[in-house]
Parts: structure tokens; sequence; C-alpha cells
């Protein structure tokens, strides 16, 4: 184990020992500190390489599907932004993102650092119980109503959010593996 990770898992033992703290280091990063990508500490799925990683997903995405910058993304466990970040350029002004995870903290991070920079994108938390991710969640799976309109499905209103409001709506899903 490298001395970065043995300090990392002391931070976030420390965290988790010390709730206050571990939000306090988090409002920090959040909110004061402009930088787009979230430290390591707050980095909750994948390693060290997080605009690497990133990046390659979006490039992915844009290989294998057929998304174009004016259409609505719906991104399904979008996570702390590690891909979302690569669409803030690539979204234009008819396009819109949308994105959803079970970690309150992406959200809120993703909502100060992504939605602040660019309005046409936007993040909700879904408080499903994860035994890995949202151990406190209150909505069992098997009962979470899904958020969002989509053409394969009448029985969602539409106009729940300002990215749902067009005529026309193209959802790409992307689950992240993150």
């Amino acid at each position: 184990m490298t001395v970065s990770v043995r300090l990392k898992n002391k931070i976030l033992a420390m965290g988790e020992k010390i709730p206050a703290l571990n939000e306090c280091l988090f409002l920090y990063f959040c909110y004061i500190k402009k930088d787009l990508v979230p430290p390591q500490l707050f980095n909750y799925v994948g390693g060290v390489e997080f605009s690497d990683i990133g990046k390659e997903h979006f490039d992915h995405i844009l290989q294998f599907t057929d998304v174009q910058p004016n259409e609505s993304i719906l991104d399904v466990g979008c996570g702390i932004g590690r891909v979302t970040s690569y669409f803030i350029d690539y979204i234009d002004k008819n396009g819109c993102y949308e994105g959803f995870d079970v970690v309150k903290k992406g959200i809120d991070w993703c909502n100060a650092k992504i939605t602040k920079k660019n309005p046409k994108f936007s993040f909700r938390h879904a408080n499903i119980y994860n035994k890995e991710y949202n151990k406190k969640g209150t909505i069992d799976a098997k009962n979470f109503v899904f958020p969002y309109a989509s053409r394969y499905n009448s029985s969602v209103s539409q106009g729940d959010t300002p990215c749902i409001e067009k005529e026309r709506e193209v959802f790409h899903i992307m689950l992240s593996i993150e």
C-alpha cells in the first residue's frame, strides 16, 4: 500500500470518526475552491486518475452513441461528475443534461460546481438505499419512481424540470461504471 493510499485511508477514517471535519473539508472544496476536480478524499469511486477516466468515458460515449450537442442527456448514476464535466463544453444552447445518483455529496458537488457554471445541467439526489453507497437511503430500489419523462414511458409527466420541457426528447441513458 502506497503512502498516499495510507494517508487517504487515515483521513477518511478521521472523517468518519469526526463528521464535522469531513463536512468542513467538503464545504471548503465544494464551495470555496474553484477546481472542478474533487479531491481524492471525496472521489468515492474510481482511482486517482479522475480526469483521465472521465475523458475516456466521455470519448467512448461519443464514439459508441449518436449523442448530439442539442439533445437532452440523462445520466443515471452521475456520481460526482467524472464524465459530466466533459459535457459542459459539448452541450449546446438547445441541449441539456440531467443527472441523478444515490450519493448526496456527489449531487451537492455537481450542483455547486457544474450547475453553477452551466444552468443547463441539473442534478438530483435519489435517496435509494444502497448497501455500498447510501446505507441511510429511505427508498427501496423496487419502489423508486423514475423522476424523468421519457419517450418510452408516457405515464411520466412532462415538464417537471427545465430540461424536460421541450417537444422532442432524446435520452441517452448512461450507466456510469465509475
